[in-house]
Formats: C-alpha cells, sequence, structure tokens
C-alpha cells in the first residue's frame, strides 16, 4: 500500500507530461460510463450473496455439531457464495483496467474532458463501491464466531477476495487522482475525499481478515 501511494504522484506527473496536447473526441463509452456500468453491476450482485452467507452463518451458529449435514452443506453454500461474489469482481476488473490504466494515451488522456457530470457521478459510484466493500465486510465480520474448523473451510475464497480487492480499486483511484490533476472548472474535492474513503474502507476489510493488501 505504502508503495502504491508512494509511486502514485509520480506516474502521473510523468503521464501528464507524455500526454499529447490535442486529444480526440471520444467514441463509443468513456471511462466514467464504463465504471459506472461495472459498478452498478455488482449492486444487485454481492448483496444477495452476501446476504446468503449470512443465513448459512446462521444456521451453522445454530447447530450443536459442525459435523451434521446442515452444517456441512451450510458451509459448501458459503464457500459457493463467496465464489460468485469473486468472480463478480474478477469479470469487471479487466473491463475497467482497459478505459483507465491501459487505455490509449494512459490514464491522463483517460481522464482529460470530464464535465461536472462526469466527476459527480464518479464520486457516487466510488461511494457505491465503498458502500459494497462494506457490506462484504460486515458479513465476514459475523463469521467469526464460528468456530476455526468451520471458518478454515472458506478461507482460500477470503484470500482470493483479499488478493483481487487492491487490484480491483487501484485503476479507479488513479483514475481519479488523474481527473483531479487535469480536470479544471468543475470542482473536484468531493472525488478527492471519496477516493481516500475507498482506500481506508479496502484498508479496514484487510486488517479485519488480518491479510495483506495486495498491489
Amino acid at each position: 500500500m505504502q508503495f502504491f501511494s508512494a509511486v502514485t504522484g509520480l506516474y502521473l506527473a510523468s503521464m501528464a507530461v507524455a500526454a499529447p496536447a490535442d486529444i480526440q473526441p471520444r467514441q463509443g463509452p468513456t471511462a466514467v460510463s464504463t465504471i459506472d456500468t461495472s459498478i452498478n453491476a455488482l449492486v444487485p450482485t454481492v448483496p444477495r450473496y452476501a446476504s446468503a452467507i449470512q443465513s448459512s452463518v446462521a444456521t451453522i451458529q445454530q447447530s450443536t455439531s459442525v459435523q451434521t449435514e446442515i452444517v456441512i452443506a451450510a458451509e459448501a453454500a458459503i464457500n459457493a457464495n463467496l465464489g460468485v461474489i469473486i468472480s463478480s469482481l474478477n469479470d469487471t476488473v479487466n473491463t475497467i483496467v482497459a478505459v483507465t490504466i491501459n487505455a490509449t494515451g494512459g490514464v491522463i488522456v483517460a481522464a482529460q474532458g470530464l464535465a461536472q457530470a462526469d466527476i459527480n457521478q464518479l464520486q457516487s459510484d466510488i461511494a457505491i463501491l465503498e458502500n459494497i466493500i462494506a457490506s462484504f465486510n460486515a458479513t465476514l465480520t459475523a463469521t467469526a464466531s464460528l468456530e476455526a474448523s468451520v471458518r478454515a473451510t472458506y478461507q482460500a475464497e477470503v484470500t482470493a477476495f483479499a488478493n483481487l480487492l487492491q487490484p480491483f480499486i487501484n485503476p479507479i483511484i488513479l483514475f481519479a487522482q488523474a481527473a483531479i490533476a487535469v480536470t479544471a472548472g468543475a470542482s473536484v474535492t468531493g472525488l478527492a475525499v471519496a477516493t481516500v474513503g475507498l482506500q481506508s474502507i479496502a484498508n479496514n476489510f484487510y486488517q479485519s481478515v488480518g491479510l495483506p493488501a495486495s498491489a
């Protein structure tokens, strides 16, 4: 995380110098619209499967033995629902990366020419993503009371989510920071606050599960 924070300023500064002076009119979906579509696709998915995980946790907590068929089925359900959440995030990573840090001309070019409506939309999408991560973290926190042998059955999925989370939010953060750096004539204060908040919520997740952030 410290490495990511340290290189961000240098990366954006170098890209700003390298960006071409003449920006061609954009064709097709913009980075903001792609981020918006990608994040909103997660809205019905993550809460639904997180709720299913909570139901499975309640089933296990009500059982008197961790070896019953009901508990074993609930453990399998937790694994399956975590897998769907991970798959949903994974499906969007490459899409977001392609229109931000891997965009033609780099992230600075991708972030140029944004209107106030774009800035507001990006800020709103980051807030949605913050809520999704916080909700998922709360779901995992609810599993902390389960026996260690039960938690071990889905630890691989928790680790997989942890390994994916930082690479998922990094391009969004870099794009937002680039937009803040190059946008003139629009208020970006709220976006700056949202960007810091997104990383903070991700850090809270890593701390709660006892895993390091994956760059």
